[in-house]
């Protein structure tokens, strides 16, 4: 009786025991999801505020602090919309990097995100710094760095690092940049 008992009770937390560590498993799952569902968001945003030649809707992506550091962001706007013509369409599903940390009990979260997108038959690689999440610095929640260059110049990019901007960035490499990746 005493075993059966206690083989009860090892059934009963084995099962739990699965059962939460598949929950959580899920969860985790879900997070990463949503993090790779809300940069697609951002970039798609991005894509059809050009396309549309939205002003206003693409100042609405980047974060206050990008806007105020960034020199002259309706010039830079109007260069987008002159550089780019026509549709434009996700080609590959990007990748997403995240980073999360908690300086002083305040949350910061960022996405790095990378994807390829087709304007007119042309392919450019898009290079987006987002903060979604800043409970220190509340201005830096948006878009801080949208990084475009042709496909082709993709190799000469480098460290993300160094192309961290405020606001757009078109992007052509110099001999310098050329020379480092040989």
């Amino acid at each position: 009786m005493y075993k059966k008992l206690k083989m009860l009770l090892l059934t009963v937390i084995v099962l739990l025991f699965s059962s939460f560590t598949l929950g959580c498993g899920n969860m985790f799952n879900r997070f990463i999801e949503d993090d790779d569902k809300k940069a697609e968001e951002t970039l798609q945003r991005v894509l059809d505020a050009i396309e549309n030649k939205d002003k206003d809707t693409l100042k609405t992506v980047f974060s206050k602090k990008s806007l105020n550091e960034t020199a002259d962001m309706d010039s830079n706007i109007d260069n987008i919309f002159d550089f780019f013509q026509g549709q434009a369409g996700l080609l590959d599903e990007g990748t997403l990097g995240t980073d999360e940390s908690f300086e002083y009990g305040l949350k910061l979260k960022r996405y790095v995100y990378r994807a390829v997108v087709i304007i007119n038959q042309e392919r450019y690689f898009f290079f987006l710094l987002e903060y979604p999440v800043d409970k220190e610095e509340p201005d830096n929640v948006g878009l801080y760095t949208l990084f475009i260059t042709k496909e082709e110049n993709r190799e000469y990019f480098g460290y993300w690092q160094d192309h961290v901007y405020p606001g757009i960035v078109l992007w052509e490499p110099s001999e310098e940049d050329k020379k480092k990746q040989e």
